[in-house]
């Protein structure tokens, strides 16, 4: 394989994770609050401790009450129901909103999201490598790596440090 071609294959997976990541921390949303948003005052209705610290948040936005369900970002700071807290939302659409400025959200989440999308397309680049040509050196690590054994290993070590990570 030719080392324009791994460029390419590399740099299509990173922009790919890059936007799946992306998507799931709402980088869109957060990227369009940075740039345009309101606050106002919010009451904690509820906690959710089981959650990792999720709290129900009821906000007033021109006369209409709001309620939505919010992840403490920014050192995971604890609250109790009756805190008031500051909502950040979105002129246009007041239902799209965070208990957190959203420039600080994404400067949290960048390393974790750069890293994830480096990692991920690393991995891309490794399978591609190994199963684009079976010849040798590859060939013997590809019949390994594509064994049920090793798969399935690996498959439960990455549970496994997925358990183990999010209960830190």
């Amino acid at each position: 394989m030719k080392p324009l071609t791994i460029a390419v294959v590399w740099t299509l997976s990173f922009c790919s994770m890059a936007i799946i990541i992306g998507l799931v921390i709402d980088a869109p949303h957060l990227l369009l609050l940075e740039y345009k948003h309101a606050e106002t005052n919010g009451e904690v209705t509820r906690t959710f401790p089981e959650e990792h610290g999720q709290v129900e948040v009821e906000y007033i936005v021109a006369g209409k009450t709001y309620r939505d369900a919010f992840a403490p970002h920014l050192h995971m700071r604890i609250f109790a129901k009756g805190d008031s807290i500051r909502v950040y939302y979105s002129p246009k659409d007041p239902t799209t909103a965070f208990i957190a400025p959203p420039g600080e959200i994404l400067a949290e989440q960048m390393p974790a999201w750069i890293a994830g999308s480096l990692l991920m397309s690393t991995g891309v680049i490794a399978a591609v490598l190994i199963f684009w040509s079976p010849a040798a050196p590859f060939h013997r690590f590809s019949r390994l790596v594509s064994s049920p054994k090793v798969l399935s290993a690996a498959v439960t070590m990455g549970v496994a440090g997925g358990l183990l990570l999010s209960f830190f």
